[in-house]
C-alpha cells in the first residue's frame, strides 16, 4: 500500500523482455559479455539435453533441463503480476510477496547457464594448449567490466564500513544512548520513521540508528519490527509520532530523537546525550482490550481496512476486532466498510498489566482484570502462537492490526504467550537429507553400470 507496486507486482513483461533483449538484465551499462555467454550456454544445454537423451545419459539430461527450465520460471517470477496476478493477487501470503527480488534467482541461475556456455565455447576450440589458453584470456578480456564493477563495489562497501567504523569510535553519546536502553526494562524503541526524524540521526550520515540499534540486541520499531512481514506492516506507517494511543498500539517503550525536537507532553524525557534525545512512553507489550466485531472478506482490502482502523479512534477506546473471528453475539464486517463508530459501550478498563521478563519465544504477564476482557500481544499473529492463563490452555485470536489476543474471566491472572516452531522445517530437513543421500547413491550406481558395461566385450 505504501510501497512501490513494482516491489509486489514487480517489473511486468515488457520491462523483462526489453533489459533481456538489449543485455541490460545481466550487463547493466557495461559491456553484454555475461548475456553472450547466458545466451549460447541456455541454446547448448537445450541442444545438448537431447543429445545426451539420444547417448542414454539421464542424469546430464535432467540437470541442464533442470537449469533451463528453473531459469524461465525465475524470469516468469520477475516479470511478476503480468503471469502470476490472478494467483498471487488473492493469495494471502503471495500478495505481498516482494517479486521484484526474484531478480536474484534469475541472475544466480543465468551465471550457471552463462558458465555452461563458456564450457561448450572452449569445447568447440582445439585441444592444443595455444588454442585454450587464447580462449581463457578472451573470456577474461570480456569480464573485464564485471570484474571492475564487483571491484568498485567492494571498495564503495568497504569505505562506507571504513567511515561508519570511524564515526562508531567517535560518537561517544551514541554508545551512551545504547547503554542506557540497555540498562532499562526490555521494550520496543523507536528511532523515527524514515519519513519524520530517521534520516538526521545515522551513523557516519549512512548507517540508520535502526540497524545500529538492532546489531546492538534493542527490539526497534523504524521502519522493521514489522514492516512487509505481517499484516501489520503496512499500518506501521500510520503511527503518529504525537499521538500516545499509536505508542501503545505498537508497544513503543522508548523514543530516540533529536535533541532539538519537541517532544509530545505525555512522553517523559530520559535525558539528554549529545545530538540524541531519549524518550519513554510506558507502554508495555501487553495491554487490556476489547473485541466488538469480527472481520472477514475479501483478503485484498485487509490492510486498506487495517489503516483506517488505526486512523480512527477505535484504538483510543481499545476496542478491537477479531480477523477471521466468529466470535458469537458480535457484529460481522468486511474489510472493505467503513470503521464503526462504537461507542465505549462498557466502562473504562481498571485494570493493572505486568510484564514479566523478555524471552525469545513469546511473554509472561500478570494481569488484574474488573471484568471480563482480552489480553492483546502486540507482535504478528501466527497459528504457531499458544497461550496460557493460568496454565491452562486458551486458543488465542487474530485481532486487528494484526496481534493476536487471548480472552480472560476477570480477577487476577498469570497469562504466557509462546511461540512453537513448526516441525514441518524438521521434515523437510531430513527429507532433504534422504533425497540427498538418494542422489549421490544413484550416482555411484550409474557409474558402476557404466564402468561394468565398458568390461563387457562388443557383439
Amino acid at each position: 500500500i505504501v510501497e512501490p507496486a513494482y516491489k509486489y507486482g514487480s517489473h511486468g513483461l515488457r520491462w523483462v523482455v526489453e533489459k533481456t533483449l538489449l543485455g541490460a538484465l545481466f550487463d547493466s551499462n557495461r559491456f553484454p559479455s555475461i548475456s553472450i555467454l547466458l545466451l549460447f550456454g541456455f541454446f547448448a544445454a537445450v541442444g545438448d539435453s537431447f543429445v545426451f537423451a539420444r547417448e542414454k545419459r539421464p542424469d546430464a539430461v535432467a540437470v541442464l533441463r533442470w537449469l533451463v527450465c528453473v531459469l524461465l520460471l525465475s524470469l516468469s517470477l520477475l516479470v511478476g503480476w503480468d503471469i502470476w496476478g490472478p494467483l498471487f493477487r488473492n493469495t494471502p501470503v503471495l500478495r505481498s510477496l516482494h517479486m521484484h527480488r526474484f531478480i536474484i534467482a534469475v541472475n544466480f541461475f543465468g551465471v550457471l547457464l552463462a558458465a555452461y556456455g563458456f564450457r561448450c565455447l572452449r569445447s568447440l576450440l582445439p585441444a592444443r594448449p595455444a588454442m585454450q589458453a587464447f580462449a581463457l584470456l578472451a573470456t577474461f578480456c570480456l569480464l573485464i567490466p564485471a570484474f571492475n564493477e564487483r571491484l568498485e563495489t567492494h571498495r564503495t562497501s568497504h569505505n562506507w564500513r571504513a567511515t561508519a567504523a570511524a564515526a562508531w569510535n567517535t560518537d561517544s553519546n551514541l554508545q551512551a544512548v545504547i547503554t542506557f536502553l540497555l540498562s532499562q526494562p526490555r521494550s520496543y524503541v523507536h528511532p523515527g520513521m524514515h519519513q519524520t526524524w530517521a534520516n538526521e540521526l545515522r551513523l557516519g550520515r549512512m548507517v540508520p540508528l535502526h540497524d545500529i540499534f538492532i546489531a546492538q540486541g534493542i527490539p526497534t520499531m523504524g521502519g522493521i519490527l514489522f514492516h512487509a512481514f505481517s499484516l501489520a506492516g503496512d499500518t506501521m506507517f500510520n503511527f503518529s509520532s504525537f499521538r500516545k494511543a499509536t505508542y501503545d498500539l505498537f508497544g513503543i517503550g522508548y523514543v530516540v530523537a533529536p535533541a532539538r525536537m519537541t517532544a509530545p507532553p505525555f512522553l517523559k524525557d530520559e535525558g539528554t546525550f549529545g545530538a540524541y534525545r531519549v524518550l519513554s512512553s510506558g507502554a508495555s507489550r501487553l495491554s487490556v482490550i476489547d473485541v466488538a466485531f469480527n472481520l472477514s472478506g475479501v483478503r485484498t482490502d485487509e490492510a486498506r481496512f487495517m489503516q483506517r482502523w488505526v486512523s480512527s479512534q477505535l484504538v483510543e477506546r481499545n476496542i478491537f476486532g477479531a480477523i477471521e473471528g466468529n466470535l458469537s453475539a458480535l457484529p460481522q464486517l468486511s474489510f472493505g466498510d467503513a470503521v464503526p463508530d462504537y461507542p465505549a459501550a462498557q466502562p473504562a478498563h481498571r485494570s493493572t498489566v505486568a510484564e514479566g521478563a523478555w524471552r525469545p519465544d513469546g511473554i509472561v504477564g500478570d494481569v488484574t482484570l474488573e471484568r471480563p476482557s482480552y489480553v492483546l500481544f502486540k507482535t504478528g499473529y501466527h497459528p504457531n502462537w499458544q497461550a496460557t492463563v493460568d496454565g491452562t490452555y486458551t486458543k488465542p485470536i487474530w485481532v486487528t492490526p494484526g496481534f493476536l489476543a487471548v480472552a480472560v474471566p476477570s480477577g487476577k491472572h498469570s497469562v504466557t504467550f509462546t511461540y512453537y516452531g513448526s516441525w514441518l522445517k524438521v521434515l523437510l530437513f531430513f527429507l532433504s537429507l534422504v533425497g540427498l543421500a538418494g542422489f549421490i547413491y544413484r550416482q555411484r550406481a550409474y557409474r558402476n553400470q557404466l564402468s561394468d558395461s565398458a568390461d563387457l566385450p562388443a557383439c
